[in-house]
């Protein structure tokens, strides 16, 4: 069965040879990419053309937007419906496919098509793929968030033990699951299963069944609603909540930020599994995922007394194509700083303190959101009309 995880990244990736990471066996390849949202995104070769695509081991297959294939001459041989955050949706099965990134290359022999148009418009870049598990399961990974570095190894030749923690991974349907335990805010201590998801923008989720069974979203919880999803923008509802703590191997750290599904349907229902482990969490570390031998490693950990952040202003924002120059506000969560700063669905942002907001990626509009305590100036328009609206930043959860 074909699952599709949580995507929300933003960056641009060149490849090029850095210095020595290891003494252990050569590798085939060193890739420097820039991170945005500790996400990576490789620009990946596909026929006679290229584009950029996310590395996602949260990605059971690997996926091509389904109008830039249609362009290059792909068609698919068949359809089915698959899960995504916030329901289903259709896709379609291409032909075979080689790609490329950098000298690695790899043939795929059913790449789905799928949408990805709202993926693009959340980060504010064209995004034409997700690299999954097909790519996984060739090679051996080692990501070091930090140095922006990328490092592939043959997977026959990775097998001596690395510096870290080592997890065992179990990987179902391509997709890797680890054990972690949560320190629940009542005391409790919970052993979970997570999907170890790279491609899932924030800290930690947790799905329906694990949070009703464990009502962890009760009525008087301090959690904060929200809607979010990326292939169905908007879709998705969950609760955010900070945990006092979550266990990773001899790994504490404390105050996690984590997403309370609330769906009925879709990946984010699924009774088999607890949740996932997210890209700010996992950008932490640098990180071995190594599928072929089922371990994970985790190395040179963050500060345990470092707690993670969320969202202070109460703004879904939003990029579209094809020229992803505009910073349009998607939604307003109700009772937030931006709900008492004025500011309404369909607003386009102008300016912020003085700055073009055009010339300030997404990632970066999000980042000075995120500084509890801040006062922006935000110029937007509305109906034609330019309005001054003054946002003062607090934490949320």
């Amino acid at each position: 069965m074909l699952h599709f995880r949580r995507f929300c990244v933003l960056l641009v990736v060149s490849w090029t040879v850095i210095g020595p990471a290891w003494a252990g066996p050569s590798p085939l390849v060193r890739i420097r990419f820039e991170s945005s949202n500790h996400l990576i995104l490789l620009r990946t070769h596909v026929r006679s053309d290229s584009g950029l695509f996310i590395l996602d081991t949260g990605a059971s297959t690997t996926v091509i937007d389904e109008s830039w294939a249609r362009e290059r001459g792909f068609s698919a041989d068949s359809s089915t419906s698959v899960s995504a955050t916030g329901g289903r949706l259709d896709a379609g099965w291409l032909q075979t496919a080689t790609f490329r990134v950098g000298p690695l290359e790899w043939t795929e022999h059913a790449p789905a098509a799928l949408p990805l148009d709202g993926v693009s418009a959340g980060l504010g870049v064209p995004i034409r793929g997700i690299i999954g598990a097909g790519f996984f399961q060739r090679f051996v990974v080692r990501i070091d968030y930090r140095a922006h570095a990328l490092t592939v190894f043959d997977s026959t030749e990775a097998a001596s033990p690395f510096l870290g923690d080592t997890l065992s991974i179990d990987v179902a349907d391509g997709t890797p699951f680890v054990k972690a335990r949560l320190e629940l805010p009542d005391g409790r201590n919970l052993l979970v299963r997570l999907l170890v998801d790279t491609g899932a923008t924030g800290c930690l989720a947790l799905n329906t069944p694990t949070v009703d069974h464990y009502r962890l979203a009760e009525p008087g919880s301090a959690v904060l609603p929200i809607t979010s999803g990326a292939l169905l923008a908007g879709r998705a509802k969950s609760c955010m909540r900070r945990l006092p703590g979550i266990w990773l191997g001899s790994r504490r750290m404390i105050g996690p930020v984590c997403a309370l599904a609330r769906e009925p349907e879709g990946d984010r229902a699924d009774s088999t599994n607890d949740g996932y482990l997210g890209s700010e969490l996992l950008g932490q570390f640098t990180l071995w995922v190594d599928y072929p031998h089922r371990r994970l490693v985790l190395a040179h950990g963050r500060s345990a007394t470092a707690p993670f952040e969320f969202d202070m202003s109460g703004l879904s924002l939003t990029s579209p194509g094809p020229k992803f120059d505009e910073r349009l506000v998607r939604a307003v969560l109700t009772g937030s700083p931006a709900a008492v700063a004025g500011f309404k669905a369909g607003d386009k942002l102008l300016a912020i303190d003085g700055r073009r907001a055009a010339a300030c990626s997404l990632d970066e509009i999000r980042g000075l959101f995120r500084r509890p305590g801040w006062t922006h100036r935000v110029a937007v328009r509305r109906d034609g009309v330019k309005r001054m609206l003054v946002l003062k930043i607090r934490r949320m959860v």
